[in-house]
């Protein structure tokens, strides 16, 4: 710590005083000299107080102490000169307050160890103090043997042998709470600390030599001992201005010490039980006893907590599974061995929570993990990792037939029901399997590879998929591709291209089937199937879908002003259904372009009731009361059920190409085709035929009495331009040979 010019300078002078007072000390004539032993010994008493002064006007958190040392140390430069002026004869007793004095110096010097200790020690806790409390009062238990001894050289009167014992005691104090002090702060003492113990120790051991001295008679005013009080004074002046070491103390790391410190008072206790000692050492090393018993009782209830906190941060709140934490002490166990890693999605579990609370959802997650946890067996671990995922950590050695084992029971210990408040669920799983350290040498490398391939498994519906590292350049460039499809719709390079639906009965285009293209600056044009996919995993798919509708209902105002009555279709996705600002944005789009709701009509699939049900069922609601139609697409590729088609509320029902595109030549398809044209007749639907090819597709697609087709054999998807020209072509085409045929009369 760098010191003002003015502390430097008194420092200089007090040294060169303190040489010189000590050699004249000991050089110099035994007997009393008021130059060297008032003058020169009080002027170098001056400089302490100053100095604890000069540092409490400087210090921030430690000013306190420096201000309580400034006190301690005035009041013993007082009582010095009250003692040097009053001891200059025969008789060695001074005045009695000038005894009063000393003994009001040391609280002072207390508080201000323990203040200064407060300050550096900025994170301690009461196990702390108490283990400063167990040393203190062990050092001066043992101090307190030379009481004897003590009382045999004090004289006088009764009183002025308690004042005369209570100087070396009330130090002894002093450097007992320097050292307990010391011992707490181990690697983190600094030349403070050490310049205090040094300091007390002086102190001690001259009120100790003073005492003997004054009881033999060889103690006189001018005695080399009066060395020591000054220098034990300017000791404490000099460590104010040391940088102390501060910063939390770690109360469990020297918990050896104190109970070391414990046994010993026990000792002494034990021991005054078989000798004569003082009371004074018993009632203290009694007190350490009692100390370090209130220390045990800490340390056991802060082990109890450390305990509990460590079992929390390690298991999972809700299903009493390791969570994240315990999962990588599991896996940190066997460093060495392959491991396989299961990582399982429960599907459809937040339906459970929206539909039955998270009550419900609790009572799941308990079962299943109970149910996870009989496959793993005692030698596998069982983790929750979030709302709907667990990760079962196999046994070391682990491979991959043990894996595929563990999928498939995972995948029947959930084919039996679960009962929660009264209703049996279903629950559906989809495992990811990963193997350590061959698909990752860390638990985050695992788990992210677990999780490729639980969504692979998710998406394909294959159960259990095991991870395969030549996905990853199908992720590198699903990435690419979103990159480029962000920079294409802020580039404008999307497109909508338009299919016509021609009534199979009258040969007339009543509608046209909107479809996104991507002009790619260099892949050239592409259709939605090459990249949508990838665009419905990122939230792009909004935008998008909003610019789809935008363009269709502009395309369709524009063929109103061009005398073209169409009706016009748009796809949506599962995640645009999700998004209950969408009837809002519809209506604005349609009011905005003059656009009745029943001319426009939503394709969607049946699967988007795997989503959250209740929100899509809200917005599909919303979208059915401004009039908006809506039409199930590829009916027959998923998992349809008539009470699916029936919550949609769906007005057009499209049978999947791979139903029709041959069914002129494939009898199979013919059948099918039949069978659907009557199921939407009995639902009142209208029903769509896609992917007429040729025209005996067209020919079967009208013997079964579908209302509507669309394919190539009809006109490929074209811009609207084209589309237009092709329109308008057609309509005239109708209309010449409309007034070719003869009138009947």
């Amino acid at each position: 710590m760098r010191k003002p010019r003015w502390i430097q300078v008194l420092f200089g002078v007090g040294v060169v005083s303190y040489v010189a007072y000590a050699a004249w000390l000991v050089a110099g004539p035994h007997e009393y000299i008021p130059a060297r032993d008032l003058f020169l010994y009080c002027g170098l008493l001056v400089l302490p107080p100053v100095s604890f002064v000069g540092r409490a006007l400087r210090a921030g958190r430690s000013r306190w102490a420096w201000w309580a040392f400034a006190i301690a140390s005035t009041t013993w430069l007082v009582a010095d000169v009250g003692y040097v002026l009053t001891t200059t004869g025969d008789s060695l007793t001074p005045a009695a307050w000038v005894d009063w004095l000393f003994l009001i110096a040391y609280p002072w010097l207390y508080a201000g160890v323990l203040l200064l200790a407060a300050a550096v020690m900025r994170q301690a806790v009461p196990a702390v103090w108490l283990d400063g409390l167990v040393i203190a009062l062990a050092g001066a238990s043992i101090g307190t043997l030379l009481v004897p001894d003590l009382l045999g050289e004090a004289m006088g009167s009764p009183l002025q042998m308690v004042i005369e014992l209570s100087d070396p005691l009330t130090a002894l104090l002093l450097l007992s709470l320097v050292l307990a002090t010391i011992a707490l702060l181990g690697r983190s003492t600094g030349p403070l600390w050490w310049l205090f113990l040094a300091g007390a120790a002086l102190m001690w051991a001259a009120d100790v030599l003073w005492l003997f001295g004054v009881g033999d008679q060889t103690y006189f005013n001018g005695s080399v001992i009066d060395l020591g009080w000054p220098t034990a004074l300017l000791l404490m002046a000099a460590a104010a201005w040391t940088r102390p070491v501060s910063g939390p103390v770690n109360s469990d790391a020297g918990w050896l010490l104190p109970l070391s410190v414990t046994m010993l008072a026990f000792g002494i206790v034990l021991f005054a039980t078989r000798q004569t000692v003082p009371l004074a050492t018993v009632v203290l090393a009694a007190g350490a006893v009692l100390a370090g018993g209130a220390r045990s009782v800490l340390a056991f209830r802060s082990a109890s907590a450390r305990s509990e906190a460590q079992r929390q941060a390690t298991t999972d709140d809700v299903t009493g599974l390791a969570n994240r934490r315990g999962l990588a002490l599991a896996l940190d166990g066997v460093p060495t061995d392959q491991q396989a890693l299961l990582l399982v999605h429960v599907d459809h579990f937040r339906q459970i929570n929206d539909t039955l609370g998270h009550h419900a959802g609790d009572e799941v997650l308990n079962e299943v993990g109970n149910r996870f946890s009989s496959v793993a067996g005692s030698g596998g671990t069982v983790a929750r990792l979030g709302d709907n995922e667990f990760a079962v950590l196999l046994p070391a050695g682990s491979g991959l037939v043990d894996a595929t084992a563990a999928a498939e029971g995972l995948h029947a210990c959930v084919a039996t029901p679960l009962v929660t408040v009264g209703i049996e669920l279903a629950v559906e799983i989809s495992v990811g399997i990963a193997f350590y350290p061959k698909h990752g040498a860390t638990l985050s490398d695992l788990l992210r590879t677990a999780d490729r391939a639980v969504v692979r498994a998710r998406r394909d519906r294959a159960g259990s998929l095991v991870y395969d590292p030549r996905w990853n350049s199908d992720d590198e460039g699903s990435l690419l591709m979103i990159q480029e499809l962000r920079r294409g719709l802020d580039r404008g390079e999307f497109a909508c291209h338009y299919q016509p639906q021609m009534d199979v009965l009258t040969n007339e285009v009543l509608a046209v089937e909107s479809l996104l293209r991507w002009q790619h600056p260099e892949r050239g044009l592409m259709p939605a199937g090459q990249f949508l996919p990838i665009l419905e995993q990122t939230a792009l798919i909004l935008p998008v879908a909003d610019f789809v509708l935008e363009t269709s209902l502009a395309q369709l105002r524009l063929w109103d002003q061009a005398g073209l009555s169409l009706r016009i279709s748009v796809n949506l996705s599962a995640t645009n259904l999700m998004d209950r600002a969408l009837p809002l944005r519809v209506a604005q789009m349609l009011s905005a372009h003059h656009i009745p709701a029943d001319r426009l009509t939503l394709e969607i699939t049946e699967t988007v009731l795997t989503a959250d049900q209740e929100r899509v069922r809200t917005v599909l609601g919303q979208l059915h009361e401004l009039g908006v139609q809506l039409s199930i697409d590829d009916y027959g590729a998923g998992f349809s059920s008539l009470s699916q088609i029936g919550r949609l509320s769906a007005r057009e029902l499209k049978l999947d190409r791979a139903f029709v595109t041959g069914v002129g030549q494939r009898g199979d398809l013919r059948s099918i085709l039949s069978a659907t044209v009557h199921l939407a007749h009995g639902l009142r639907l209208r029903m769509v035929a896609e992917g007429i090819e040729t025209a005996s597709d067209l020919d079967q697609v009208r013997l079964a009495g579908c209302d509507l087709a669309q394919g190539y054999f009809i006109s490929a998807a074209r811009p609207a331009v084209d589309i237009t020209q092709w329109l308008l072509d057609r309509r005239d085409e109708a209309q010449r040979k409309a007034g070719d045929k003869p009138r009947i009369t």
